[in-house]
């Protein structure tokens, strides 16, 4: 391994009429132009803890790649863990803002963000190289062992500039710089792949809109029974009017950009929007609705970059909480802001295959977030939590950021873990409510994975145990209660107090219906407890009516025994209290059972 060899003013790589720049910019020795095309490993054996080691410049002959002021792009990995893991990939688009015009450009080129010239055999990313890029199993146990890219970012155009040649003494070459960097991992191992997640943060996020699909195509090329997949984080960038105006300066400036950079975007977008309206295919919006390859969209709806460049709103910044900052007109903006964005991607987040995790926090990018490294450029921004009440920003953020945010207790790490692995929970949580109104964006952060989660779950199902145990109880005392009466009933032993003396019982059998009692109907005698004993000797016993039913008047009750009453004449005829003490002909007994006697 060696170093690409990078000094200043040797050869020239801008216009001729630029002597600033040719005096400012990073140019290869003549010696070793020759050899500039050649593929370039700045290697390191073992990276720090949150870092990714093994840069590697790509080849700039082939797709005439190139950063700004011209130097070669590369990337950072971290190969993934075999046998398992070794072909899944996961690959991460830097972020870091653009330049909207020539000079902004001109002064980026001379940045980390527009020139490799200064980058480093390590890279510790947005200054940790944490959540899910982390090899911790503990923070991020679906993806720890994956191949791991970090893709730099050096043309200012969110990957999307395909610009022919040089203007104003720069490259345009964002596209061309991604299919180098497609084409260095192809040849270490990535055309073998079965897995690729696509992901990026902020101005990265925006990438994976604009570049999803042209990956895809390219995985499937060499890899046709792969599966590739975006997450595009704080890449939902608004096209939104600046506060207290009808002015849409971030559309006008990204308008600007598109003609600058000769930008290219999703193809079906920008066959549907030809013309002048084809740069309006750099706004998600209405990109998301063309993409065919399945994407999930991390976003927070008080995304801090949008809020101060697009919105404009001007007190969200790091001395104090929008909420304290901002008077009421600019917080009445700054919801109305979350309230745009929240339907925004309502619109474009359902569907079959694609999954969203949008919050009512203020912050940045949610799936890989180190902290702030001052003199960073861009540095990021705060974000706010609560301290006693009072909402602070916080200034550096722990190293499993994507198990802290959560909706109704669900996190960011185990809705994209549902989505992507196709395990039960949701895939598509939205807050409903506006900041600070969900207590993860506000210092109450759940517990991370692991004992805690499980302890809730073992809560949750012992719960349910106990109340099912209670239940079968209840269904238990129940039954022996009802077999206990109908025992007592069918035997005799006692009789219900509401028919002493009121109800007839034959084999535990009552049927009682309130009627008016007959005046002249004379009293009977009784048993006392039980039915009354019919007896008649040697006498007829008169035919009732067809389907009729035998009746009994007493105490204002109508005692009916249920059936049909049939029974032919016979000499003997006795009803007592026990069936088994029932003696009647065949014929009569065969109708007495059926009517259920």
């Amino acid at each position: 391994p060696f170093w690409l060899q990078l000094s200043p003013g040797i050869v020239g790589i801008s216009g001729a009429g630029d002597a600033g720049l040719r005096r400012n910019s990073w140019s290869l020795p003549a010696r070793s132009a020759k050899k500039a095309h050649k593929l370039k490993r700045v290697m390191a054996d073992n990276a720090p803890p949150g870092m990714l080691a093994g840069l590697t410049f790509v080849d700039q002959e082939r797709r005439g790649a190139a950063c700004l002021d011209g130097s070669p792009p590369g990337y950072w990995m971290r190969p993934g863990l075999p046998p398992r893991d070794s072909q899944k990939w996961m690959l991460h688009l830097e972020g870091g803002g653009w330049c909207y015009h020539e000079g902004a450009c001109t002064a980026r080129a001379r940045t980390r963000l527009g020139s490799s010239s200064t980058w480093r055999a390590t890279t510790s990313c947005y200054g940790l190289c944490d959540g899910i890029l982390s090899p911790d199993e503990t923070t991020n146990p679906d993806f720890y062992a994956w191949n791991a890219v970090f893709i730099g970012y050096c043309d200012g155009t969110s990957m999307a500039g395909l610009r022919e040649g040089v203007h104003g003494g720069l490259h345009y070459r964002g596209r061309a710089n991604l299919d180098a960097v497609l084409d260095s991992l192809f040849t270490r191992g990535m055309a073998n792949a079965t897995d690729i997640i696509l992901s990026g943060g902020n101005t990265g996020g925006l990438s994976v809109f604009l570049n999803l699909d042209h990956v895809a195509e390219r995985l499937f090329s060499v890899a046709p029974f792969a599966r590739i997949v975006g997450l595009a984080d704080a890449g939902f960038f608004l096209d939104h009017t600046r506060h207290g105006t009808q002015q849409h300066r971030f559309a006008q400036q990204l308008e600007h950009l598109f003609h600058m950079a000769h930008a290219v975007s999703d193809t079906d977008c920008m066959r549907n929007l030809t013309g002048e309206g084809a740069w309006l295919c750099l706004f998600p919006e209405n990109v998301a609705r063309f993409i065919s390859t399945p994407i999930f969209i991390a976003q927070g709806m008080y995304d801090t970059w949008q809020l101060d460049h697009v919105l404009r709103l001007g007190c969200s910044g790091l001395v104090d909480s929008p909420l304290n900052a901002c008077d009421e007109a600019r917080r009445l903006s700054l919801l109305s802001f979350g309230s745009s964005l929240n339907r925004t991607l309502a619109d474009v987040s359902l569907g079959r295959e694609r999954g969203a995790f949008v919050s009512a926090c203020v912050l940045p990018v949610q799936t890989i977030f180190g902290g702030f490294v001052p003199g960073r450029v861009p540095e990021p921004s705060p974000i706010w939590r609560l301290d006693n009440g009072v909402p602070v920003a916080r200034a550096v953020a722990s190293g499993g950021d994507w198990n802290a945010w959560a909706i109704r207790n669900t996190t960011l790490r185990e809705v994209f873990g549902n989505y992507y692995f196709s395990r039960p929970g949701p895939t598509v949580l939205f807050d409903m409510d506006p900041f600070p109104a969900n207590p993860s964006c506000a210092g109450v952060v759940p517990s991370p994975p692991g004992r805690a989660r499980s302890s809730a779950t073992v809560a949750f199902f012992a719960s349910v145990l106990v109340m099912l145990g209670v239940a079968a109880g209840v269904a238990m005392v129940s039954c022996l209660a009802l077999v206990l009466r109908r025992l007592i009933f069918r035997f005799g032993l006692v009789t219900p107090v509401s028919c002493q003396a009121n109800c007839e019982v034959i084999r535990g059998k009552v049927g009682r219906k309130r009627i008016p009692r007959p005046h002249s109907a004379p009293p009977r005698e009784t048993d006392g407890l039980l039915s009354p004993t019919v007896s008649r000797e040697n006498s007829e016993v008169p035919q009732e009516p067809e389907l009729g039913s035998l009746d009994r008047h007493q105490d204002g009750y109508q005692d009916r025994i249920w059936g049909t009453w049939n029974a032919p004449t016979t000499n003997s005829l006795t009803i007592n209290r026990r069936f088994d003490s029932l003696s009647v002909p065949m014929s009569a007994r065969h109708i007495i059972n059926r009517g259920g006697l």
